[in-house]
């Protein structure tokens, strides 16, 4: 048998008020279409390289896929964290950022890749923090500049498709060699320190 102690019941009750922080704030966002959760998307993406021309499969798990007056809006869901939309691409893309806004451009990317597979479809990019679910006023929807993101495609679909395709061009680009961030605190959660040496401030 599982242990089950004190930590257990007070995770439980937390788990509790957000199930149904989420459930209150469904209800008021109701009437809308609920499309899936953890929704496998993946598309190819042609690419030249060095060249030769290649074909990539990217993909991933969106978290949650709702739909309400015609826009199709694509969750991450969040425990924590601040990040509400980017200025620009450059936030996203920027080699030299020492705070990249991972979580946006996750969240865009998963955007992007429905937006490449229902062309004729309104995206909507969303963050989803738990925390936060019980500000009545609460909306998830990602900014691009200064405006809520409801249709992906126009507000930044052409630029984010130029940008990822040569991002992915220039990973399999062999004579163009891997270069670390040069904010050594940018590396301070990474996975991979242990593959390129660093070892950030704890």
């Amino acid at each position: 048998p599982l242990p089950y102690d004190g930590i257990h019941l007070i995770n439980r009750a937390a788990l509790i008020t957000y199930l149904r922080q989420l459930l209150q704030g469904d209800a008021e966002r109701a009437p809308f279409e609920y499309v899936g959760s953890e929704q496998r998307i993946g598309e190819d993406l042609r690419i030249t390289s060095q060249g030769t021309p290649l074909t990539v499969r990217l993909g991933g798990i969106i978290d949650r896929i709702d739909r309400r007056d015609g826009i199709t809006r694509i969750v991450d869901y969040k425990t924590g964290g601040k990040e509400e939309g980017c200025s620009s691409l450059d936030d996203l893309f920027g080699r030299s950022a020492k705070n990249r806004k991972k979580y946006v451009f996750q969240a865009f990317y998963y955007s992007w890749l429905m937006s490449r597979k229902h062309p004729d479809a309104r995206i909507s990019p969303a963050l989803l923090y738990t925390s936060r679910t019980a500000h009545t006023d609460y909306d998830p929807t990602l900014k691009y500049g200064k405006e809520p993101v409801t249709d992906f495609r126009a507000a930044c679909f052409d630029d984010f498709d130029k940008q990822m395709t040569a991002l992915i061009a220039e990973i399999f680009d062999s004579d163009k060699p891997y270069t670390q961030n040069p904010h050594i605190e940018a590396c301070r959660y990474c996975d991979f320190c242990p593959i390129c040496g660093r070892k950030p401030a704890k």
